[in-house]
């Protein structure tokens, strides 16, 4: 092989490592790019679901501050339990639970198992909410009222035992909204 041929010999070997170089630092590249955007898809999302999940307890926890306040009254000012006051809780109860339902049917469209876990939840305010209009239907009459305010008084613990129950219960829904490998996470 003479020089120039082999100077043609080497630039060609030289420009073929250097075009794999650049292929394989491209790819390279790529790749990491795909992770990153990935990964900043998966924080949207998981962001979304935390954001979605905290609309549903905001409903749950306006539930409960109705249903506490009314007990309370049961419990300590029985003579202000009216029909006025019991006509405002059941208006307050009956603009949440339209945005409660709301907020649950959007949780379950983007992760039906963090919904599957906040059912049960959600179902305990209503029990909670459903006991109490059954005892306030009683508070307006004379033989009834006596015995609707004993069940409401017994309800004030129950319903004030949420306020401390359901802090935890978000946080732990929270921990689940963030985990990716429990089947709780996004795609």
């Amino acid at each position: 092989m003479t020089e120039p041929e082999a100077l043609v010999a080497a630039a060609a070997i030289g420009g073929f490592a250097a075009l794999v170089g650049a292929l394989v630092a491209g790819g390279t590249a790529l790749r990491n790019e795909t992770r990153r955007r990935s990964a900043v898809l998966k924080d949207v999302e998981r962001q979304a679901l935390r954001t979605q999940a905290a609309e549903v307890f905001r409903h749950i926890f306006a539930l409960q501050h109705e249903m506490e306040w009314l007990t309370w009254h049961a419990v300590n000012r029985p003579k202000d339990l009216d029909s006025r006051m019991t006509a405002s809780y059941e208006s307050a109860v009956h603009d949440v639970y339209p945005k409660l339902l709301g907020a649950m049917a959007v949780l379950a469209s983007m992760n039906i198992y963090l919904y599957q876990e906040l059912v049960p939840m959600v179902d305990r305010i209503y029990e909670m909410d459903g006991e109490i209009g059954r005892n306030i239907t009683g508070l307006g009459g004379r033989r009834t009222r006596r015995g609707s305010l004993a069940k409401l008084k017994q309800l004030s613990e129950p319903v004030k035992a949420l306020y401390v129950t359901l802090p935890p219960e978000m946080a732990a829904t929270m921990q689940h909204a963030n985990a990716s490998t429990t089947g709780y996470g996004l795609t």
